[in-house]
């Protein structure tokens, strides 16, 4: 299985099955993920994260997330998520989040000229401005702004 995220077009490859899991000794940026059904539900588990990830602002090397993935109609995935870490938490704790389908093409995550990310920065560093902070030369317009 493959998963690919929107941002910096992040990539998964999950291999599905009984395969056991690598070596701790070889780790991954996303880790080493197994993925098997349970009925309905797709279940990720990953573990042997390197030592630059981050999760919630902690070092992972120890970390094992298991990920669940259920399809609860047509336009809607749950997802939930198992995460284990005895170095950083006393306990496993679990989140869900219902996702639904995002309407219309999903577009590419780079800079464009209709990329307003770039143009609420701006916005924000002019109210910095509006509070005194030194001047920031701005050039260019948004896309069919004002």
């Amino acid at each position: 299985m493959v998963i690919v995220a929107q941002s910096n077009n992040d990539v998964r490859v999950i291999p599905l099955g009984d395969r056991p899991h690598l070596s701790s000794r070889m780790v991954r940026w996303f880790g080493d993920g197994r993925g098997r059904w349970e009925g309905d539900t797709l279940v990720v588990e990953t573990t042997n994260f390197n030592d630059v990830v981050r999760f919630r602002g902690f070092p992972v090397t120890n970390l094992r997330l298991t990920e669940r993935f259920t399809r609860v109609d047509a336009d809607t995935l749950k997802y939930g998520l198992t995460v284990e870490d005895p170095t950083v938490w006393t306990r496993p704790w679990t989140a869900e989040v219902l996702w639904g389908k995002a309407p219309g093409p999903m577009f590419e995550f780079a800079c464009h000229e209709t990329n307003y990310g770039l143009y609420n920065v701006l916005r924000g560093e002019l109210a910095a401005l509006a509070k005194g902070m030194k001047p920031v030369e701005l050039r260019g317009r948004r896309s069919g702004g004002d």
